[in-house]
């Protein structure tokens, strides 16, 4: 009998999303963050390291992805003209 065929889908979901966290955690060890970023680069994309802000999220999206993974999404809230706070969310 096949294992998959055995064994719950639930079972099968949860050790699938073990294996990504591992994966994600082994899978960029030299990845330190945008804290080591050049100076002409936090000025350019207006980040400030150790803040949290969507612009640090962002950069650190690009990054992870310039490391390999396929897809980052930065996420952060924003107070418009009239004071509603909105989500923005950025791809790469």
């Amino acid at each position: 009998m096949h294992l998959k065929a055995a064994v719950e889908p639930e079972i099968l979901t949860r050790t699938a999303s073990y294996e990504m966290a591992s994966m994600t955690q082994t899978s960029v060890p030299d990845f330190e963050g945008i804290a080591k970023e050049p100076k002409h680069i936090h000025k350019i994309h207006g980040t400030e390291p150790g803040k949290a802000s969507f612009v640090n999220n962002r950069l650190l999206a690009q990054r992870l992805v310039e490391c390999g993974w396929a897809l980052c999404e930065a996420q952060g809230l924003f107070r418009s003209g009239a004071g509603k706070v909105v989500e923005r969310v950025a791809q790469c």
